[in-house]
């Protein structure tokens, strides 16, 4: 599925969020693993959608100027979640399990390592005169195929970024908008969740080490 071919129907999937944001005390969420590991973060197992080498596109002009489109992975891992992001929204790890309502799946983008070992990436550093898309606990839709999820982004501007997309190929950082984070946030995002993996005794092959594209 393109895309951009998608673009024409996600402000009517934009409004389902909305009208999800209003019933959300209603849902109960799925059973998860919990592992708190700062006062900031959390480690949880559990179903969720892995945005970081996603391209995107801004929300079409009938929607909200400060969404942008995200077409990410859908992930069954260990996953970190912020709890310091969307102003507190997020308390713990049932505040991202994935649910359903009205016949639609929903799902949040959270942040792992998973594709830096398994993909081979790096992480690319993008210019602040270019826009990039910020996903970290971020709803999104479970696309028909199951596999892959379309996630409504905040939009950013003016800032130095980080990506796994782009194969390191800088001229992309003009038009894919990718997914990203500061390179501040995307480093304390890693050390914490190898600092988990450390203390749960998982073996030191999962424990990444982030590598740049100008390494």
């Amino acid at each position: 599925m393109s895309l951009r071919t998608l673009s024409p129907v996600l402000f009517t999937l934009f409004i389902s969020v909305n009208v999800l944001a209003q019933s959300s005390s209603s849902i109960d969420s799925i059973k998860n693993t919990i592992e708190t590991v700062s006062n900031e973060f959390q480690v949880c197992v559990q179903p969720y959608a892995l945005c970081t080498s996603a391209p995107c596109i801004p929300m079409p002009t009938d929607g909200n100027p400060d969404l942008m489109i995200c077409q990410c992975d859908v992930v069954n891992s260990g996953h970190m979640v912020s709890l310091s992001a969307l102003d507190n929204i997020v308390t713990d790890c049932e505040s991202v399990a994935p649910f359903s309502l009205n016949g639609v799946d929903y799902i949040y983008s959270t942040y792992s390592t998973k594709q830096e070992p398994e993909e081979h990436r790096r992480f690319m550093t993008c210019d602040s005169i270019y826009t990039w898309s910020n996903c970290l606990n971020m709803l999104c839709i479970i696309n028909p195929d199951k596999v892959t999820a379309t996630c409504f982004c905040q939009k950013v501007i003016n800032k130095e970024s980080v990506t796994l997309g782009g194969r390191c190929i800088q001229e992309t950082c003009e038009d894919h908008y990718w997914s990203a984070a500061t390179a501040y946030a995307a480093n304390q995002a890693t050390a914490y969740l190898n600092a988990w993996l450390k203390k749960n005794n998982y073996p030191d092959s999962l424990i990444i080490e982030s590598r740049y594209c100008r390494d």
